[in-house]
């Protein structure tokens, strides 16, 4: 049997998740809840992926277009040092409050001046027009770390494998999702 502090807990987060799908389906519409779990586990599974390469504990994650949060959760029960950026100002204040010792900036990304700071760049479908998504990557591929990685989104292509700064670190068990910068 579980304990009271335990029963307490999961009733609370519980709520919260449910709080959190409420708002994702008043901004997102319907069956928003595969932006939750889908990605969950394969950003997961791609974490996974990478300790095999380096230790996560102490690493530095950036959540580009956050949410709830929800993924940076998961990278600081990781062990990493998680972070995040969300310009929905509905979103944003959710996912401070699920997550009050996670910090995430309300913001547009491309105003992001830290990209440099940090070891592991996750996003998932930040913009939806080409100039602005073109944009994004390129900015993303020049400030990110030698040595740091950028994961991909589902459904997100990256044009890394073209570039001599980037090896692919996953093949085709995450489809070329995990990039590697290894050059200037």
């Amino acid at each position: 049997m579980e304990d009271n502090n335990e029963y307490i807990l999961k009733r609370i987060n519980k709520y919260f998740f449910n709080q959190a799908l409420e708002k994702h389906n008043e901004i997102l519409g319907d069956n928003s809840y595969r932006f939750f779990m889908l990605p969950l586990e394969f950003v997961s599974g791609m974490l996974e992926s990478i300790k095999t390469e380096v230790d996560l504990k102490g690493k530095r994650f950036l959540d580009v277009g956050s949410g709830t949060g929800y993924i940076c959760g998961l990278a600081e029960q990781m062990g990493m040092i998680a972070e995040g950026i969300e310009m929905n100002p509905t979103l944003f204040e959710i996912s401070t409050q699920m997550f009050p010792e996670i910090k995430f900036y309300n913001m547009n990304c491309n105003e992001f001046e830290k990209y440099g700071e940090y070891d592991i760049i996750y996003y998932w479908l930040p913009f939806r027009e080409d100039r602005l998504k073109d944009d994004f990557k390129q900015k993303i591929e020049k400030e990110i770390k030698i040595g740091g990685f950028i994961l991909l989104g589902e459904e997100e292509n990256q044009d890394a494998g073209k570039d001599s700064r980037f090896i692919s670190l996953d093949g085709d068990k995450f489809h070329n999702k995990i990039w590697k910068k290894i050059g200037g």
